[in-house]
């Protein structure tokens, strides 16, 4: 409906499987999202470290995110332990226990104080003559804001939007509490639009000044793209009752019901105009087996979390793909599949190479890279306790690139969430979700560019905010700069 306005592997460690495929806020759980007066009584307790030049403008965004609402237990958004400063230099000794995270935060206490300090926090150049040249764009997962920064981290604009002012009659959905307090995926436009996801709520367009435009609550989740000619393409979610495949194939496998995603086409108003769905995607195709592969313990089988297709460009490269062929990542059953543009059959899958992986995209030599959350453990892959980059080739399945590069020892480690963009210079930006970290590698491998989020809360500061989808984008492209 549009209101006009003015992730696991099956049978890989069951313990694993739980953390992964059960996590609050990466996937459909069993709340329902609350009032605004409830959210609002779990804000108040975040933190603000200086940056190297944006304390100032951060604070008015914290400010505005905060005010009047108390000091309660746990803040608002989405928090996860942030690992100290020396803990990046010694590698994977030490660790964590990697399923530790947001689940544990209500046994945390908090003072309501603002901490300054520049530790650990805001931007670092490494190479000035290296970084790409550009804005950076990202979610925050402190509050509802979308920032846009500079090379320095500087805020160079801010977009700020109310959850109910966007989504005052939202479709019923049964998802953690916390999905209303933070904005899962956004792009802006040249006029300072922004187009914005709000997990498994749907999908809104605001102006400048975070005040919606359209919106379409549709249970739109994870992500999006925008086509050249403006047409959206994102994912939406769909309980479906298959019971009525014990009949006709005399079998039980998912007869209590799934919970199916949808490739999902929209004009630039936010119409639908064509769905795809990723169950009979599969079903219909030469690769219907797969579906034996896929737990049928998990209601959410597939958890889709990202979404790209093959332009003209890409589909010249090899024999594979067509222009129009989607790109999806299936984080539960850790596999990436392509489904054609035209019959909306599957015709390509690779499992194997990843584990809860996100953000599956095509590169302009017509390899794939992803964010590989669980399976970066090169010296044992079945501990899940290493992230990684990889650019595949998807003919040969060869690792083409990786970061960390092989033999070097980087804490590098991001269970859920997770972005990767190849730049057009040759860098990759890479967003350490869990860790609210933002980093920039040459092809060497090499940082020369990184951020982590000033925003903290907890007794100790301990907790970080979640930083969602990093995206570099050319000053020219954002003309309502005024730069």
């Amino acid at each position: 409906m549009i209101f006009p306005m003015g992730d696991c592997p099956g049978g890989l460690l069951p313990t694993v499987l739980i953390a992964l495929c059960s996590c609050s806020g990466d996937g459909v759980g069993a709340e329902e999202s609350s009032s605004k007066g409830q959210r609002a009584a779990r804000s108040g307790d975040v933190r603000m470290h200086s940056t190297v030049a944006s304390l100032e403008a951060a604070e008015d965004v914290v400010d505005e995110a905060t005010a009047g609402t108390g000091k309660p237990d746990v803040p608002a958004g989405r928090w996860f332990k942030l690992r100290g400063a020396a803990d990046d230099l010694k590698g994977a000794a030490g660790r964590e226990d990697p399923l530790k995270g947001q689940g544990a935060l209500a046994g945390i206490g908090y003072s309501g104080a603002y901490n300054e300090s520049g530790e650990f926090s805001g931007a670092i150049v490494h190479d000035p003559d290296r970084v790409e040249p550009g804005l950076t764009l990202f979610c925050s997962g402190h509050d509802t804001s979308v920032l846009l920064i500079d090379s320095e981290g500087a805020i160079v604009h801010h977009w700020h939007l109310d959850f109910d002012e966007v989504f005052p009659n939202p479709l019923p959905f049964e998802t953690m509490e916390f999905h209303s307090e933070f904005v899962r995926r956004a792009w802006p436009l040249p006029n300072g639009d922004l187009l914005a996801i709000f997990e498994y709520t749907g999908i809104t367009r605001v102006d400048a000044n975070g005040k919606p435009l359209w919106v379409l609550a549709n249970q739109s989740h994870h992500d999006f793209k925008v086509l050249e000619d403006g047409t959206i393409v994102t994912l939406d979610i769909e309980r479906r009752d298959l019971s009525w495949m014990r009949k006709h194939y005399h079998t039980s496998r998912f007869h209590k019901g799934i919970v199916d995603s949808h490739v999902v086409f929209l004009s630039a108003k936010g119409e639908v105009l064509r769905k795809v769905s990723i169950f009979e995607a599969i079903l219909n195709s030469r690769f219907a087996g797969f579906l034996h592969a896929i737990s049928p313990r998990l209601e959410d089988i597939f958890h889709a979390n990202s979404v790209d297709l093959v332009d003209a460009a890409t589909a010249a490269r090899h024999s594979l793909f067509e222009e129009g062929d989607i790109l999806v990542s299936l984080r539960n059953p850790s596999a990436v599949l392509a489904i054609d543009g035209k019959t909306e059959e599957v015709k390509w899958i690779s499992q194997g190479l990843s584990v809860a992986q996100h953000q599956a995209s095509f590169l302009s030599t017509g390899s794939i890279m992803l964010l590989d959350n669980a399976g970066g453990n090169a010296s044992f892959p079945l501990k899940i306790d290493q992230s990684r980059v990889i650019e595949i080739d998807p003919e040969t399945q060869e690792i083409l690139w990786r970061y960390p590069p092989l033999g070097r020892d980087v804490n590098f480690r991001t269970e859920m969430l997770g972005y990767a963009e190849r730049l057009p210079g040759g860098n990759t930006l890479i967003t350490e979700s869990m860790q609210g970290h933002l980093l920039e590698v040459s092809p060497e491998g090499e940082i020369v560019w990184e951020y982590y989020s000033p925003y903290r809360a907890g007794e100790n500061d301990e907790l970080i905010t979640t930083l969602m989808g990093g995206r570099r984008i050319p000053r020219a492209a954002l003309p309502f700069l005024g730069e």
